[in-house]
């Protein structure tokens, strides 16, 4: 920990005492210079990278006359190679065309630059409570805000979940809509086996991606060259992970079944009951090369999901010091959901020539989601008396209560898409377009109603006729929704020199259609890159584009369950600059990362969080902003494994239009809520508000370690800490979000040994986790128990009326526990 202090201190105070230097330059097979290219000598932690031109300088320890260097750099293959010490060398490396994926194959990629690149190798340690491990690393990195560790879900720079691109091998992946707490939430549909390369954008990214307003997470599944099988048993479940490579049919195959049962964490939350989770799917990944230009690849991926809870107890303390509650609350009935989701794909990628490239992918995502409740409870509200001086508390009961919540929701969803690629490499350019065509289907059917008897009133009956009963809430919506929407873009990448500065562009203009508001749209996006020769292994970054929303139904349904005929298509304008710098420190490599973004939210929709759900206020509109900046660390702050640490201040705030309010005044000029008191009232204009994703501070920390003499024995901790956010009654309005959530702070601790007998047939990993590990007892949202009562008791009520007021009571996330798991690779 003190190292990673401390290296804030340490950047620019190291220096090391070397006998000897070798020299060199590092070119393509067409004599183009390699910048930023790893040189380092192997066995040694001795690196550094090439200038623009190609150029390194590598000082040396020992006096031996010669060196084994290693020489790497993305998109290129590996050069091991001896070299002399008193020589200059010239070090050419080969395309590695044969992994085209996108833009890398052809070894000329810069638009990464900026992008969070971590390696799949971390996957097999990292210690994740939700078993997620991609999204468990992406929560720690730059721009990135979490506060559940039982979800996937996290937001970027002042978005919300449903502005964030996934995709997996080139198809874009959906959240499920229903789920709104992380304790339903089941498996990710990236299984960690599977994965290759994880790339991340918190923003200002490529004209190819698609119409979403804040990050893009592209994962590419690896092509297996060797067999390879793996058990995993721990407390929370069991995974199975396939692999193997056909050499004689040049097939590769890729199999994986995940089951998950988190009734053990679910038992350390507040709510007692009975938890029967169960989460389960199956992967398949399959490539075949038909022949030499010609490759074929499936995605299928199918996933069962069961949430079933029978509640019991619950008892909540709320309020201030001076005036607290306690609320014991029975409850009855239960809770029964389902989630089942399916992908299937199919990608063509065929190589014309080795500079030009088409890619065509198919893919049909489906989607039943189903939502079933009907839970009753009761309750007795006390208000508790302090008695300081005899060291005891007494209790009042003010009144008992009752409230009773149904809910019926079936979800369809399909989504059909096709895209088509076309990758072209020149000298200094590489150009990309695309068209792609998409179908979205959406039915829903939904009921629900709320009956409330409050503690002091009854809202049973309508005034006068005792025979209809008066539900608190109700909502009987059925919803058919299908659109369809056009896309093409054209991006091209280019670099050039303007004197001794390294100059890289990517100009892209991306193009769509969305027949449902018959809408165009045109979304205009531009990054520069500048490596100058003066400041040694520096690289700047100048970003602006335009992103837009185009909306999904969970955009289009209102707070009652019906859908809008006028969705609005949010609109964002990013502003980003950047500076990225790689270094050696402690004899191994670094890299600095630090951005300043302004995103231009021109157009949005408000919304709330209810917990995990998004609630859109689809009727209104509003304008906002959403500024900050970002800093992150990575390096080997160990020998030979990453870490890192990412710190960001963020504001994000909105104007919703037309929102202004009457304010009831007493005759002292005091806003109050009781009529009786009132003798005046003004027009309250609140202006702009923080928005729901307001969050000052965050940091995201990734630290691994291993015994310096076993480096079998291996720790890693993933530490989250998040200012609180925005929160404040549901459906009341978004000016009155302005109460503050308590911060966010968890760290998460796994012990591991690895076990590899001498004839290497096998590898056993042994796992003890420590989740929360702090005991921070963190809060995921406040549910709102409305109360009516006609007592005194309660506030400064000289009048004694009827008031009703609202008590909001904490959602507690998981306490510390302790996990086990075993994994076994063939």
């Amino acid at each position: 920990m003190k190292k990673i202090i401390f290296i804030f201190f340490l950047l620019i105070l190291y220096s090391f005492s070397y006998s000897q230097i070798i020299q060199g330059r590092v070119l393509s097979s067409d004599n183009i210079p390699i910048s930023g290219a790893t040189v380092k000598i192997i066995g040694t932690s001795n690196a550094t990278f090439t200038n623009k031109d190609g150029f390194f300088s590598l000082k040396v320890v020992s006096n031996s006359k010669k060196v084994k260097l290693r020489i790497s750099f993305i998109g290129m293959q590996t050069i091991d190679t001896i070299v002399k010490t008193d020589n200059f060398i010239t070090i050419f490396m080969k395309s590695k065309n044969y992994e085209i994926e996108q833009v890398i194959a052809f070894g000329h990629n810069f638009s990464n630059i900026s992008n969070i690149t971590i390696n799949s190798k971390i996957l097999e340690t990292v210690s994740s409570i939700s078993d997620n491990a991609v999204e468990t690393l992406i929560m720690t990195s730059l721009g990135v805000q979490a506060s559940n560790e039982l979800s996937t879900q996290y937001s970027v720079r002042g978005g919300s979940y449903d502005e964030n691109l996934v995709y997996i091998n080139d198809i874009e992946i959906f959240r499920p809509l229903l789920i709104h707490s992380g304790q339903q939430e089941g498996l990710s549909i990236i299984n960690s086996d599977f994965v290759k390369n994880i790339n991340f954008s918190a923003g200002g990214f490529n004209a190819q991606y698609g119409d979403k307003m804040s990050s893009v997470l592209d994962i590419t599944y690896k092509i297996p060259k060797k067999q390879k099988t793996k058990f995993t048993i721990g407390l929370t479940g069991l995974n199975f992970f396939y692999q193997n490579y056909f050499k004689k049919a040049q097939t590769s195959l890729m199999l994986g079944a995940r089951i998950k049962q988190n009734s053990y964490l679910l038992k350390k939350l507040p709510t007692k009951g009975n938890y029967k989770p169960f989460f389960s799917d199956f992967q398949i990944s399959l490539n075949h090369n038909f022949y030499e230009k010609l490759d074929i690849s499936y995605l299928g991926y199918f996933s069962l999901n069961r949430y079933n809870f029978y509640p019991d107890t619950l008892t909540l303390a709320v309020g201030t010091f001076s005036q607290t509650f306690r609320i014991p609350i029975v409850y009855e009935g239960a809770e029964k959901d389902k989630y089942n989701f399916a992908l299937s794909a199919i990608k063509f990628k065929y190589r014309l020539t080795p500079y030009i490239q088409i890619q065509w992918t198919n893919s049909l995502y489906l989607a039943n989601e189903a939502e079933n409740y009907t839970i009753g409870a009761a309750y007795r509200m006390d208000m508790v008396e302090r008695q300081l001086e005899e060291n005891k508390d007494s209790t009042i009961n003010i009144g008992i209560g009752y409230y009773l919540t149904y809910n019926r929701n079936n979800l369809d969803i399909k989504v059909l898409q096709s895209k088509l690629k076309l990758t072209t490499q020149l000298k200094t350019h590489t150009l990309i377009t695309g068209f792609e065509l998409r179908q979205d289907m959406v039915e829903d059917h939904l009921t629900r109603w709320k009956y409330i008897d409050s503690a002091g009133y009854s809202f049973s009956f309508y005034p006068g006729n005792d025979t209809v009963i008066n539900l608190y809430s109700y909502s009987n919506a059925h919803n058919f929704y299908q659109s369809y929407r056009f896309s093409a873009f054209v991006e091209d990448l280019m670099s050039f020199y303007i004197r001794t500065t390294r100059v890289q562009l990517n100009v892209g203009l991306r193009y769509t259609y969305y027949d449902y508001t018959k809408s165009s749209i045109f979304s205009p996006r531009f990054s520069s890159y500048f490596t100058p020769e003066w400041i040694n292994h520096w690289t700047f970054r100048l970003s602006y584009g335009y992103y837009y929303q185009i909306p999904f139904y969970n955009e289009m349904r209102d707070f009652q369950g019906y859908i809008t005929n006028k969705p609005l298509l949010q609109k964002s304008i990013h502003y980003i600059a950047g500076a990225y710098h790689d270094f050696i420190l402690w004899q191994r490599p670094f890299k600095f990362t630090a951005e300043l973004f302004f995103k231009d939210l021109v157009r949005v929709i408000p919304f709330e969080y209810e917990n995990l759900r998004i609630q859109y206020y689809t009727n209104d509109s509003a304008r906002g902003y959403a500024t900050g900046l970002n800093f992150r660390v990575f390096g080997e702050f160990v020998p030979d494994v990453d870490s890192w640490i990412s710190f960001s201040l963020m504001q994000t705030k909105e104007d919703v239009f037309n929102d202004e309010y009457w304010q009831l005044i007493d005759n002292q000029g005091i806003p109050t809520s009781i009529r009786a008191l009132a003798t005046d009232s003004i027009l309250v204009e609140p202006g702009y508000i923080p928005r729901a994703t307001d969050q000052l501070l965050t940091i995201g920390i990734f630290f691994q370690d291993y015994m310096p003499k076993m480096k079998n024995m291996r720790m890693n901790m993933t530490l989250f800490f998040g200012t609180g956010k925005p929160y404040g009654p549901p459906s009341e309005g978004r000016y009155k979000a302005v109460l503050r959530l308590p911060s966010y702070l968890r760290a998460d601790i796994g012990f591991l040994y690895i076990y590899i007998p001498q004839n290497k047939k096998y590898k056993a990993i042994f796992e003890i986790d420590l989740f929360n590990a702090l005991g921070v007892m963190n809060v995921a949202s406040y549910s709102w128990l409305t109360v009516l009562t006609n007592t005194a008791l309660i506030g400064n009520n000289l009048l004694g009326e009827n008031i009703m007021f609202q008590i909001a009571a904490p959602n507690y996330l998981t306490g510390r526990l302790i996990n086990f798991k075993a994994k076994i690779i063939f």
